[in-house]
């Protein structure tokens, strides 16, 4: 067999390779007298047709068949011969096939880049240093208590904290628009997370009808402003924090009940903080190596993510003809391009310290996602007989061996920081501890950057 490889770019391979008639006819031949045993024909026994009238009958299939598997073997064996590792599927070109002769092609494609990781001893990266006082317990707490409010009507003004009910007419051009109006709509008006133009509600009573500005991640592509009619206001009556509040939430005691938000606090603020040392750490990777990617490989993964995206426009939208914006088409290539990336240093990191995935915590990390089901066993089944599925946990798991490998040749600069502003603290971890308090063995998550 003859190879030849010629460079067209700088990752751009064009592969020639030659196959000799005789291989060829060889493997024919053995087609040939395979199908001879197996073929049924009226008129001969089964495995005693003669190999010419097989020839006669399946000749122009079975060359075909057998061309097809030699151009797969000989391409396979060219690309190991001549050491190339294509990022992508190789396009055929210029084959020739002809009867009696070589079998001759061409293969371009583009190989994955050379990827040297550079020493990360000299970084420092800034390691923040929080502790969770009572006064952070107490807010997490006092959210809680406003989490099971009870509501009661008030014949007063609106005031922050209160519960709204409203009708809410969209305007285009200046005219009310029934398409996109809602009726009796709740909202309220919290001071974490009402935005300006709704503080406009704050001092308006029943009855009142208020045009209003959108926010402007509520606004719809035409709607800019809104007719809100108010048709009731409800003030918060909060439950008494004591042994009963804790007993509606599955705990005996507000003093256990206390311990349990404590430690769920310290587990999310280590993820947090985790997070935050794994960001730092991609961003110092990526700034310090400049590689030049795949084509293929960066088009895929622009794919996939606006179609990630896309579908979860939809979802939102609850419109299956939703469409991505112009700026997030912008933003998938930036994106891709930082993936694409990563996974090729990770990749050369785990085959430098020879990383396997751990199997405890291959174990621990399927235990943690079918824990979340009500039929956990079974999950774990699912899992266990889906491979693709099994090998995305595994590649989790080796990401997190990598990060850590990396940290530990990082120097730390500690700063100290308040709890609330490293968790941008809001209801969220309020509305997490809810759902928790029974089953509190985890909370971790994560994904690929």
């Amino acid at each position: 067999m003859d190879i030849s490889v010629e460079i067209t770019g700088s990752l751009a391979r064009r592969l020639t390779v030659a196959v000799p008639a005789a291989e060829i006819n060889s493997a024919i031949q053995k087609r040939i007298q395979d199908l001879s045993k197996t073929a049924k024909l009226d008129g001969f026994r089964h495995g005693k047709i003669p190999a010419k009238v097989i020839e006669q009958r399946y000749g122009a299939s079975v060359r075909g068949e057998a061309i097809e598997e030699i151009l797969q073997a000989s391409l396979s064996n060219a690309l190991r011969q001549e050491n190339l590792r294509p990022a992508e599927r190789p396009t055929i070109q210029s084959l020739e096939a002809d009867e009696g002769q070589p079998l001759k092609y061409s293969a371009t494609f583009e190989v994955y880049p050379e990827v040297h990781v550079h020493g990360l001893a000299d970084i420092t990266l800034e390691k923040t240093v929080v502790t969770i006082e009572e006064s952070d317990v107490n807010q997490v707490l006092e959210q809680m208590r406003k989490q099971h409010a009870e509501w009661e009507a008030v014949s007063r003004s609106a005031q922050m904290g209160d519960r709204l009910t409203i009708d809410f007419t969209p305007i285009v051009d200046g005219q009310p628009q029934a398409d996109g109006a809602q009726q009796n709509v709740t909202l309220i008006l919290d001071e974490a997370n009402t935005p300006p133009e709704l503080k406009k509600l704050i001092s308006a009573n029943v009855g009142d009808e208020l045009t209003i500005d959108l926010p402007e991640q509520a606004a719809g592509e035409k709607a800019k402003q809104a007719i809100i009619k108010i048709h009731k206001i409800d003030a918060a009556k909060l439950p008494v924090l004591d042994d009963e509040f804790a007993k509606k939430l599955g705990v005996e005691t507000l003093a256990e009940f206390c311990t349990q938000v404590r430690d769920h606090m310290d587990q999310e603020l280590n993820n947090v903080l985790k997070n935050k040392l794994k960001t730092q750490l991609i961003d110092v990777l990526i700034a310090k190596h400049s590689i030049e990617l795949p084509k293929a490989l960066l088009e895929k993964e622009r794919e996939h993510l606006e179609n990630e995206w896309q579908e979860r426009v939809r979802q939102n939208t609850a419109s299956p003809d939703a469409t991505l914006p112009a700026e997030a088409k912008e933003k998938s290539l930036e994106v891709a391009r930082r993936r694409v990336t990563l996974s090729l240093l990770f990749a050369e990191i785990i085959k430098q310290h020879n990383i396997q995935a751990d199997a405890d915590r291959v174990r621990e990390q399927v235990l943690r996602i079918a824990s979340s089901f009500q039929e956990p066993q079974s999950i774990i089944a699912m899992i266990q007989k889906q491979p693709e599925i099994l090998n995305g946990i595994r590649s989790q798991v080796m990401e997190e061996q990598v990060v850590e490998k990396l940290l530990e040749q990082m120097q730390y600069a500690e700063k100290s920081a308040k709890y609330s502003d490293v968790m941008q603290f809001s209801t969220n971890l309020a509305n997490e501890m809810h759902h928790e308090h029974v089953h509190d063995e985890h909370c971790n998550h994560e994904h690929h950057g």
